[in-house]
């Protein structure tokens, strides 16, 4: 299978997983509020801002070793892909580059999520409004830290190679 074909199939896979188990998840957590408060003791703010930081680290922590399986064992091509040299920046360990998608998310959006979600007016949401925010959330990120992962993973399967290192 050609790389951009996986990454684009695999993108949309693990984003429509994540939002299904994100909302029924959500929809459990919250049941017994309705309207769900937004901000203030027992809001659902926190849950939505740390929402991008628990999605980059399970997508790294299971996404990786999926994508350097698949890419390692030639059932995904890399067709002349070359990561951006960025990617090789990253740790190889799963806990550190984890660690690191962690921190980057939740300072380039869980914090300012948390900040904002506030201000988006009364702060009360009904429960579908609340797991659909939930969802939202979900799909833009995994949108958006799968193919990162999956291309990262596909730089370490490079710098091995590059390196003489089996894969």
């Amino acid at each position: 299978m050609p790389f951009r074909t996986y990454l684009l199939r695999e993108a949309i896979l693990i984003a429509t997983m994540n939002a299904a188990i994100n909302a029924a998840y959500t929809g459990w957590l919250w049941r017994k509020f309705d309207p769900v408060p937004l901000a203030g003791k027992g809001g659902i703010a926190l849950d939505l801002a740390l929402t991008p930081v628990v999605i980059a680290s399970l997508s790294v922590l299971i996404g990786t070793g999926m994508a350097r399986r698949k890419l390692a064992s030639g059932r995904v091509a890399a067709d002349g892909s070359r990561p951006h040299p960025v990617f090789r920046r990253l740790p190889r360990g799963l806990a550190a580059r984890a660690a690191v998608a962690a921190g980057l998310t939740g300072l380039l959006l869980a914090l300012p999520l948390w900040f904002l979600l506030p201000l988006a007016g009364d702060g009360l949401l009904t429960r579908f409004e609340a797991s659909g925010t939930k969802v939202a959330i979900t799909l833009a990120l995994s949108l958006l830290i799968v193919p990162m992962v999956t291309v990262a993973a596909l730089s370490d399967l490079q710098g091995s190679r590059a390196r003489g290192v089996p894969a």
